[in-house]
């Protein structure tokens, strides 16, 4: 019985001193937050984006896509999940990710959407620069936000 209470003693003892397993931290440059500056539309036309909510996204490890700075904002037609696949975010058949709740959704019940593809993709990568091609409107333009 001594033996059994000096044992569990230890076990106690072991489990306080366990450390919590920190949350994945990702070296890759896709995970944080861009702020889209143009749009270079398939018909040759270059249009710049305001300053404005919409326009700043951030993509999780997880898969979930936030817009806004605070990550609150709905951007009611965007895609808000999608799975990796290399250079292509996947759109189709990503797991669900509970989505925060947004501000402004009731804005986006007078939205009616059209489905703008199924990916997007990853044309260039850098510290500086995230350029995504879309399968309908081109190519976005983004620079690391704030």
């Amino acid at each position: 019985m001594k033996h059994w209470l000096m044992g569990l003693g230890i076990l106690i003892a072991l489990a306080g001193c366990h450390q919590p397993v920190e949350p994945e931290v990702s070296n890759d440059l896709l995970y944080r937050t861009w702020q889209l500056t143009q749009i270079d539309n398939t018909d040759g036309r270059t249009v710049a984006v305001s300053n404005s909510e919409w326009a700043i996204v951030t993509f999780r490890p997880n898969g979930m896509i936030l817009y806004g700075a605070n990550g609150r904002y709905a951007a009611c037609c965007s895609p808000n999940r999608f799975k990796r696949k290399d250079n292509v975010l996947d759109f189709v058949d990503v797991k669900s990710v509970p989505v925060p709740e947004v501000d402004n959704r009731e804005e986006c019940t007078l939205v009616d959407c059209q489905l703008q593809g199924d990916f997007w993709e990853i044309v260039t990568l850098t510290e500086d620069s995230l350029v995504l091609k879309t399968p309908y409107l081109g190519n976005y333009v983004y620079k690391p936000y704030p």
